[in-house]
């Protein structure tokens, strides 16, 4: 069972890419509307975005934090947001283990969202203290003063799945960050 979750992850980020390309004619083709991803399961995993104002022009660089992140084997899932206000500018500062650019779809970042796939390659599990960052993502603000967009975890391109070492198949709780223009 556990060389079908690195299977499956493999397809994952092959499906979604690893870096933006503008070309790709699905992109236009994406839905701009974003579903708010809501587990079926119990969850305890928090991912964290901060919330953080910042004037029109200026980027916006959010830690992306965890919480309860106990021996966990894989996770993917995807971050969404308000193309008006954000343009996503890249991912960097990677803290987990084989956690890389190209752990990161964003193929569909012009329509407001990029998926995330990462996996423990000794598929034992890894454990992370409560607050730890996980990775950093910018975004450079082009909305009006006053508007904002919340950055938030979703299931659209990327359905969202997290394993556990013991096998069990988690979810996300639906945390959101918020940047808001001055």
């Amino acid at each position: 069972m556990k060389v079908s979750y690195l299977i499956l992850l493999i397809t994952v980020l092959w499906s979604c890419g690893g870096e933006n390309n503008s070309s790709n004619p699905q992109t236009s083709q994406a839905s701009t509307t974003q579903k708010t991803y809501k587990p079926t399961v119990k969850t305890s995993l928090s991912m964290v975005f901060p919330e953080m104002t910042v004037k029109k022009g200026e980027q916006a660089c959010m830690t992306v934090t965890v919480k309860d992140f106990d021996k966990i084997v894989s996770l993917q899932h995807s971050v969404s947001w308000d193309t008006k206000v954000l343009k996503l500018e890249g991912v960097s500062n990677f803290k987990l283990k084989s956690m890389s650019k190209g752990s990161f779809g964003l193929t569909y970042s012009d329509s407001g969202s990029y998926g995330v796939s990462w996996y423990d390659p000794n598929i034992k599990g890894i454990s992370v203290a409560d607050g730890s960052p996980i990775y950093d993502v910018c975004f450079t603000t082009i909305g009006e003063s006053g508007s904002y967009s919340d950055v938030r975890v979703t299931s659209d391109p990327v359905k969202v799945e997290v394993s556990n070492a013991e096998e069990r198949i988690l979810g996300i709780p639906t945390g959101k960050g918020r940047v808001t223009i001055e």
